[in-house]
């Protein structure tokens, strides 16, 4: 989990709670990604220590044309 004050930075670029690591690309790499898709990312925690909900949303996809071939 993190803590409720963090949750604004958690998917910008470089944004680590690591100590000492580099870091700070993955949750900002997943947020790009699925915006690009139309989509978006959030997370939610009670706290540290106590887990971690990510929400992914996604556009659902124009059905095929069966008259398109």
């Amino acid at each position: 989990g993190f803590d409720q004050e963090l949750q604004p930075r958690l998917f910008e670029k470089g944004f680590s709670t690591r100590r000492g690591r580099s870091g700070g690309l993955g949750l900002h790499w997943c947020a790009n990604t699925l915006n690009g898709m139309g989509g978006r990312i959030h997370a939610r925690s009670e706290g540290r220590g106590k887990g971690a909900t990510v929400h992914i949303v996604l556009p659902l996809a124009a059905p095929a044309l069966a008259d398109a071939a």
